[in-house]
């Protein structure tokens, strides 16, 4: 009896010794929830409800979170504050709450959030930094919580393959909805712009584009494919596929996310506060490796149905995609021409400390230039990589940022003339060329000139060399050339002639622009003013009349350029190629009095986008099956579609004459598709687009060169009061 009594005590010491060794919450803090299975797909427009979703899976405040002081949590939930981010930031950052949505099909894994933000939105920054500000984070592993595998170490998520998302409505260039996956064997954006397959929509608290934005709620909808997910995990289901969807019943995730808050009042630039539903995101949680970090939730793929109602919005569209360039010109801070009749132009632009005084040179016409690289024997005087200020650059007096910078609205116009007279390697690293350094995001530039290796003008992005645009170009040596950039920060719009013809001293309204492209990421976040250097790598130039306006506008308003997105995939580089567009199209309804029903495509304005190389159609019915069928096309152009049965109810139609729709007013209709309901079911308007799906597809570019030809309004440019000087040595005359 003693023995058996000494052995208890010894087990219940030991229990007791293994209960403090383990965090309270590891064991008892991690949650375990269900992710329902959706037999109908949301409606990704960033409205979120319940009449689609269903009841929220959980609902996460401050009030039921721990914090770092906390030893003894009851809920794998964190609250953190960041004090240090915006002195005396708003208190009722206290009062964030948020409810999550989980879902999924056999297609995607879905997330939702609708978060209460206390005090307005903002989000300042985009790619990699999406999370530094008003943002969502989560991580999901397909091999489950973490929690009861790492139980003493207090850091979860040590392995780099789980995707590591980031969602939030960046206000850069006008806004746009952010994913990004910052795991360290990823680092890339996931939305389709970037070359990504995952569906989403962030709408910011404040604007009135549904009740819960105008009432001060941010919504997060994200559709993620499955095979995102467990790409880079080797995973694959044995028993769950389209045809077997039930396979997926029952498996478990780990599954962690964090709800960060900004000081939207001030508009701050970084996040002052986290919510956490799980643990191991926050850093200032896994840092202290305290009992607050308990792991991740646990997510239990379920089987039971929700069957929501789609919500009817089409996407929130930002006011990114406003007309591109101002119809005003703005001539507050106008320098120029700059003619190196003297030193003093010097201290303007074209000074730099290693050859001081040695800058300005007359040509046999008498005219005066600045000059780099005359005399390419003498290499200390002729430095090719050697700093700001040693003459790479076209930059003002001093060696500061804000001498190489213009100080303003960030919108500018710079235009100059330049010869070059020889293109050597002085140094082997570095490519020859001569472009304009300008903008970026938080960590990215941008150069837009020309590359004399490869006889192409680019656009590219200078951390990692990805080609925005790309067009090929001579740039004849030893011959005068003009060359003008346009900057417009409002909306992350550049332009750039090369040579265009000139009229009373500007660039002629009906002159086409070499580049004229609209890039969110051309926006430098949190900069009111710019790099406008000019720069140039392994080339010997003379350059003279230099202009710089605060910005002028050459041809009007005009049409907003297509946003340009990345030809090189989701890691970049790589050449430029043709790109898809895909359109959803929004049709219309009509029952006919034979019983079946029309599906009336409207007449869009992509219709009359340059040059497509090839469109077609793509009706998915396969959710049709057995409630409806595909009968045909009518009251389309004679000879304009080709339908092309591809089986599992979809179908092709390829657009043989493009040309046929231009007389067609805008929204009107185009062509019909008809359906026939089967025997006995009765549709409705909404039941008919929930299982029949329509887009529009075509291609564009073989060198993808985004520029516009639209309506060109010739622009005022009476009492300027810019001084032109006329050179008989140029061939472009002012």
């Amino acid at each position: 009896m003693k023995k058996l009594v000494s052995m208890l005590i010894a087990a219940i010491m030991l229990v007791a010794a293994i209960s403090a060794a383990i965090p309270v919450s590891a064991f008892e803090g991690v949650e375990e929830v269900e992710a329902l299975y959706f037999d109908v797909k949301p409606n990704i427009d960033g409205i979120v409800t319940e009449a689609e979703w269903g009841p929220y899976t959980t609902y996460v405040s401050q009030a039921d979170a721990a914090t770092i002081e906390d030893s003894q949590p009851v809920n794998n939930r964190f609250f953190y504050r960041n004090p240090g981010a915006v002195p005396g930031f708003d208190t009722t950052v206290y009062s964030m709450y948020y409810e999550l949505w989980l879902r999924w099909d056999e297609n995607y894994y879905y997330v939702a959030v609708r978060v209460k933000d206390p005090d307005g939105h903002s989000l300042k920054n985009g790619r990699n930094e999406t999370w530094n500000g008003d943002g969502f984070q989560f991580r999901l592993d397909s091999k489950g919580s973490n929690a009861a595998g790492n139980p003493t170490a207090g850091k979860p998520w040590s392995r780099d393959d789980v995707p590591d998302i980031t969602a939030g409505f960046s206000e850069i260039a006008g806004g746009f909805t952010e994913v990004w996956d910052n795991t360290k064997t990823h680092n890339y954006g996931i939305t389709p712009f970037l070359g990504g397959s995952v569906d989403a929509e962030v709408v910011p608290a404040g604007v009135s584009y549904s009740t819960d934005s105008s009432a001060g709620y941010t919504t997060y909808e994200l559709a993620i494919p499955w095979s995102y997910l467990h790409a880079d995990q080797g995973h694959t289901y044995s028993n769950f596929s389209k045809k077997n969807k039930d396979g997926g019943i029952g498996k478990e995730y780990g599954m962690s996310a964090v709800v960060y808050n900004a000081d939207g009042v001030s508009g701050s630039r970084t996040y002052n506060a986290g919510l956490g539903w799980g643990s191991g995101i926050i850093n200032a949680q896994q840092d202290n490796y305290a009992s607050t970090c308990g792991g991740s939730n646990v997510v239990t793929l379920s089987g039971e149905k929700v069957s929501g109602t789609p919500t009817a919005g089409t996407g929130y569209v930002p006011p990114y995609y406003a007309p591109n360039f101002p119809t005003e010109v703005d001539t507050s801070r106008l320098v120029g021409p700059i003619t190196y009749d003297s030193e003093s132009d010097l201290d303007i632009y074209g000074n730099n400390d290693y050859v001081m005084g040695g800058h300005i040179k007359k040509l046999d016409d008498g005219n005066n230039v600045v000059y780099w690289d005359e005399d390419t024997m003498d290499l200390f005087n002729s430095p090719t990589e050697s700093g700001l200020n040693e003459g790479n650059y076209l930059t003002t007096k001093g060696e500061t940022d804000d001498v190489y910078t213009f100080d303003g609205k960030g919108n500018y116009t710079m235009e100059f003339d330049v010869m070059v007279t020889d293109t050597k390697i002085f140094e082997d690293q570095y490519a020859c060329e001569l472009y304009n350094w300008f903008g970026g995001s938080t960590t990215v530039e941008y150069k837009c000139g020309y590359n004399f290796d490869t006889g192409k003008f680019n656009i590219t992005e200078y951390n990692s060399n990805k080609v925005i645009a790309s067009q090929p170009g001579t740039f004849s040596l030893n011959e005068w050339h003009h060359w003008v950039f346009q900057y417009y920060k409002d909306n992350a719009s550049m332009r750039f002639y090369f040579d265009p013809k000139m009229t009373n001293g500007m660039v002629d309204p009906n002159e086409k622009p070499m580049f004229e492209v609209r890039y969110r990421y051309f926006d430098m976040p949190g900069v009111t003013s710019n790099q406008v250097i000019l720069r140039r790598m392994n080339c010997q130039i003379y350059l003279d009349n230099v202009k710089f306006y605060n910005f002028v506008d050459f041809s009007g308003a005009g049409t907003p350029p297509q946003e340009s997105r990345d030809p090189g995939g989701v890691n970049g580089g790589g050449a430029a190629g043709p790109v898809k567009h895909t359109v959803n199209v929004k049709y219309d309804v009509k029952k006919n009095d034979d019983g079946t029903v029309s599906l009336v495509v409207p007449c869009m304005k992509e219709f009359n986008t340059e040059g497509i190389s090839e469109a077609w159609f793509e009706i998915d019915m396969k959710e049709a099956a057995g409630k409806a069928a595909y009968k045909g096309i009518v009251n389309a152009p004679e000879g304009a579609l080709e339908v092309e049965d591809q089986g599992e109810g979809k179908y092709k139609i390829t657009v043989k004459k493009l040309d046929a729709f231009k007389d067609i007013e805008l929204g009107k209709e185009a062509f019909s598709i008809v359906i026939e309901p089967a025997a006995g079911v009765t549709l409705t308007e909404e039941e008919i687009k929930g299982i029949v799906g329509v887009n529009f597809n075509y291609i564009t570019g073989d060198e993808v060169v985004f520029y516009i030809a639209g309506a060109i309004v010739l622009l005022a440019l009476i009492g300027i009061g810019v001084t032109v000087i006329s050179k008989k040595r140029r061939a472009v005359e002012f």
